[in-house]
């Protein structure tokens, strides 16, 4: 699905949304560190705080939101039992979200109020950048998914840390349909020299600013290294570094599923090739396998995204082509029989060419070629360079099945090697009325 500010249209009320990077609290000076104090009804879900005890609470906790407010003031008033409400849905033990408030108009907490005007929120993260966001709210239920949403760094790290894997599962399970951004690289923010301004640190602040500039156009950007990313680098396709080239590369997949690559990415090319993007002026990235040899003693041949183009969108020859999975059962119970196919077609109609495509190491650079369910046949005629759907519930998937599919949709492009047209019947004809004639002459 889409992000919460995607999926929330809210009516213009009041809230100045303003999240900071903690630990630095400069709203004020010389603030002390009282202990919270205990709410004597039990019921006030948002904590009161106050110059004494505001830096304790800030500090204790991930992520602590922060209404300033006065008696006074109307809209305060209007938003006061939303933002209660809010609390509670956000009261469980598995939240870090806490929700405060501050009264502005008490003179002891001048130094708290600075230049912040009441009704305003603020929001401090001890785990994220600072950004500005001018947010409406109607109800409690919107209060609570957009802090839902801003309680997600801006850049999640795929390694073994237990809090940033809950982070990817929150954004995998509610953000199915955003769009991602990865960097693959061979050096981890966990391990570096605190100390050394290297390239990747210079790489690694680029991200991290690219991630708060885009991140409201419903982008995710995550971080793995070549140890803990394996699995996500066999999704997009990203190979190890070679020997002496250090592992620096880009991937975004934009919400259509089409992906983009940047090799080599630098914190000076990064910002750049994000605009190409939203620009549209980058070309696609297709996923490959590397080129290999057909198995020995198959018919069938072997085809990958970088070969797909050459192979079967510019051949001659019309091409079956097979789209499978590894793991299914039913493409390793197809294969011996498009073995059969293709020996057969190799006696009787080499115009026809029979490939396999692995559909999950490799993407299919043509969208007509849509992986329905594995495995999934194509016909792609050689002359109108139609493509045409195998459908299980016309034709047999056994070898008269498929092959009788071939010949109702195949197209000749060898009209010489197969006499059938007009021309070559009447040629046909004529040489056989020029034989008889001489027979007849000689009787």
């Amino acid at each position: 699905m889409n992000t919460v500010m995607q999926r929330m249209c809210f009516a213009v009320l009041f809230a100045l949304v303003t999240c900071i990077r903690m630990p630095s609290v400069t709203m004020g000076s010389n603030i002390s560190s009282t202990p919270v104090p205990s709410s004597d009804k039990g019921v006030d879900r948002v904590l009161e705080l106050h110059i004494s005890n505001f830096t304790e609470v800030v500090s204790r906790h991930d992520f602590v939101v922060i209404q300033f407010y006065a008696p006074w003031c109307t809209h305060c008033q209007r938003l006061a039992p939303i933002y209660e409400d809010a609390a509670a849905l956000l009261e469980q033990p598995s939240s870090h979200i806490v929700l405060a408030k501050v009264d502005v108009s008490d003179p002891a907490n001048e130094k708290l109020e600075g230049n912040v005007s009441s009704p305003s929120i603020l929001i401090f993260k001890s785990f994220d950048e600072g950004f500005h966001q001018l947010t409406d709210f109607e109800d409690a239920k919107g209060i609570k998914e957009f802090l839902a949403e801003a309680s997600i760094p801006s850049v999640i790290w795929f390694n073994k840390d237990a809090t940033q894997r809950s982070y990817a599962s929150k954004v995998f399970a509610s953000h199915g349909d955003d769009g991602l951004v990865f960097l693959f690289s061979d050096h981890s923010v966990l391990e570096r020299d605190a100390g050394e301004d290297s390239s990747y640190e210079a790489m690694e602040r680029a991200y991290k600013q690219a991630a708060r500039d885009y991140r409201g156009r419903g982008f995710r950007f995550f971080v793995a290294d070549a140890e803990n990313g394996q699995k996500a680098m066999e999704y997009f396709g990203v190979r190890p570094a070679k020997q002496d080239v250090p592992l620096s590369v880009v991937v975004l997949q934009g919400k259509d599923g089409k992906k983009y690559k940047l090799d080599n990415a630098n914190a000076t090319n990064l910002e750049a090739w994000l605009r190409d993007y939203f620009g549209g002026r980058l070309t696609e990235y297709f996923k490959s396998e590397v080129a290999a040899e057909n198995e020995s003693g198959s018919t069938v041949r072997v085809l990958v995204a970088d070969t797909f183009e050459s192979m079967v969108l510019q051949s001659s020859k019309n091409v079956l082509l097979e789209l499978y999975a590894p793991w299914c059962s039913h493409c390793q119970e197809l294969l011996p029989v498009l073995e059969e196919v293709s020996r057969s077609l190799e006696a009787t109609d080499p115009d026809v060419l029979i490939y396999k495509m692995d559909a999950i190491a490799n993407d299919v650079p043509d969208s007509r070629f849509q992986v329905k369910d594995f495995p999934t046949i194509y016909l792609y005629s050689a002359v109108s360079k139609n493509v045409i759907h195998f459908d299980g519930s016309v034709y047999d998937r056994n070898k008269q099945g498929i092959l009788s599919f071939i010949h109702a949709h195949k197209e000749s492009t060898s009209q010489s090697a197969h006499p059938t047209t007009e021309a070559s019947m009447s040629t046909a004809v004529t040489a056989e009325e020029s034989v008889l004639s001489s027979v007849n002459e000689e009787l």
